[in-house]
Order: C-alpha cells, then sequence, then structure tokens
C-alpha cells in the first residue's frame, strides 16, 4: 500500500481503518508529518516493524515504511540527508531491499542522483522496489524522457540500472503521476489497483501485490564457442596472402568446401568455453499482499 496522506495525524482513524480491513503487508506512507515526540504504536497498529524518517527541520514532509512481522526486515539505509530509507526483506536469494523515498517539488537534480547512487551497487544482486512521491509530473513514462533537469536526472538513472517504473494512470486529483513504483522485478508486481474514490488525500492510494511465488532463479549451463578476440588474426593474414592466387569468388570450381572452412576455423580460431547464466522457473513460495 502506497499513499502520500499530508499529515496521518488528522486522518488517523481512516488510515487505521484502513489497516484493519486490507491488513497489507507492506505500507509506505509520505508526507506523514509526524515528529519524533509521536510513538509507532500510536500510528500503526501491532503486527508490523516500522520504519521512519521524520522531518527534523520545518513542517510537513516525512517517511514511514510498515513491514509486517511475518516478513523478517531490518534497516538497510537511513539517509541523513535526504527523506530516503532502504529496508532489507529476508527472502530466499535474492534479498528484496525495499526503498522509500519523498522528493518534494522543486527538487534540484543532485536529490535523485543521491537516492540512486545509494543503489546502484546493489541492484545486480539483490530485487529492488522503490516507492514513493518524486514529484516529477512532466516525466513522460512511455518514452522515459523529461523537460526539468530533475526529471531528466531521474529518467537517466532510471535507465542506467536498468529499473522499470510500473504506474501508468495519475496518482492525485490535479491529474499528475507523482507516486512511483520502481523496481528490477517488474514481473512480479501484479494487481496494481489506484483508489480515486475514498482517499481524504489530495494523492489516491495504490495497492499492489509482489507474487514471488513464480519468479526465476539462475541456472549455470556451459557452452563451447569461437573465441574471435583471440583468433590469429597474423596467422589469417599470412594465410590469404600466400593463397591469394588460388582463391577466387568468381571461380566456383576454388570455393572452399565445407571441411575446409571448418579446417581454417580450426587452424586459426581456438574454442573457448563459456559458462552462461539461464533462467529458471522457482517456487519461493512468497506472496507480499498489499490488497485483500
Amino acid at each position: 500500500m502506497l499513499w502520500n496522506a499530508r499529515s496521518i495525524k488528522n486522518k488517523l482513524f481512516y488510515f487505521q481503518s484502513l489497516i484493519y480491513a486490507k491488513s497489507p503487508s507492506i505500507i509506505a506512507i509520505t508526507e506523514t508529518w509526524l515528529l519524533p515526540q509521536i510513538l509507532n504504536n500510536e500510528i500503526i497498529p501491532a503486527g508490523y516493524q516500522i520504519f521512519r524518517r521524520d522531518r527534523i527541520n520545518g513542517i510537513g514532509g516525512g517517511i514511514l515504511l510498515a513491514i509486517s512481522n511475518s516478513l523478517p526486515s531490518h534497516s538497510y539505509i537511513c539517509s541523513q540527508t535526504s527523506e530516503f530509507l532502504l529496508v532489507q526483506i529476508e527472502r530466499n536469494p535474492p534479498p528484496l531491499l525495499c526503498g522509500y523515498a519523498y522528493t518534494p517539488p522543486q527538487s534540484p537534480p543532485s536529490l535523485y542522483h543521491d537516492i540512486f547512487t545509494s543503489l546502484s551497487p546493489l541492484c545486480n544482486e539483490n530485487s529492488i522496489l522503490l516507492l514513493g512521491d518524486f514529484n516529477q509530473p512532466d516525466i513522460s513514462w512511455n518514452t522515459l524522457s523529461s523537460s526539468s533537469p530533475s526529471g531528466i536526472t531521474l529518467c537517466n538513472q532510471l535507465f542506467d540500472l536498468n529499473l522499470s517504473q510500473v504506474i501508468s494512470e495519475s496518482t492525485c486529483i490535479h491529474g499528475s503521476l507523482l507516486d512511483l513504483v520502481i523496481t528490477n522485478i517488474p514481473d512480479v508486481i501484479q494487481n496494481i489497483t489506484i483508489d480515486k474514490l475514498t482517499s481524504p488525500s489530495d494523492h489516491y492510494i495504490i495497492y499492489f501485490d509482489i507474487n514471488f511465488t513464480h519468479s526465476s532463479s539462475n541456472v549455470i549451463q556451459s557452452v563451447s564457442k569461437l573465441n574471435y578476440s583471440s583468433a590469429d588474426y597474423q596467422g589469417m593474414s599470412d594465410f590469404f596472402f600466400t593463397n591469394l592466387h588460388s582463391l577466387s569468388v568468381f571461380d566456383s570450381n576454388s570455393l572452399w568446401t565445407l571441411h575446409q572452412m571448418y579446417s581454417f576455423q580450426e587452424t586459426f580460431i581456438e574454442k573457448t568455453l563459456f559458462i552462461l547464466s539461464c533462467s529458471q522457473s522457482t517456487d519461493y513460495g512468497i506472496r507480499i499482499k498489499t490488497k485483500n
């Protein structure tokens, strides 16, 4: 469940009723407007591990990520300079790193760069789920392009890290797509629903399932291929120069037979054993539900 609440405090009854009704495994809230003296158990019912990054200076902002106790989790990164945190959810390899961020309107490109710099070394060996309100309404997600410097930076970071953004509809009453679900496992993000009717905030509530039941794993296979990078090109050149008079492509009688071609390859191009990683369907038996 993903939601920009624009203050949980004045929507507390609605928010807690929602949790009891939906029992989401992951609760991600931006603009909590919480202060450090407000305790977790005043906000979230029992049964969740809660991670917060309150805004200390100024009014508004703040993020909260609550993970069901059925999913063992621990803090991985909590930024001291931005409203960004990263939580590791334990499961069969690779682990799921769930990040949450809020970037205020008019945020500089450097803020987006810093967030994704934190993710960059983690993307290849982990499943990544990054949620949040990124306040970039001018991005065209069909073409992954933008007219603003910060939007261009966000698009470039997603492209460089091979990440996908899977929300395609507006997420607030103004018609903009601001609240994003960014991931390197888009195939397991399913049943996306945007509640445009009941939210008391100017942002809609986003529900989705994360279904790892038939995720893929890697198996190792080997294959032998011609290694052109280590071929004896000088030997080939000498061969053709020496035998040029007898190699005429215009004379059908002098065309090489298949046997001669294979003999040429074996002489000048070695074969190398390559190790390949291939996808294979695996049942992880994990289903993270965010909507009943």
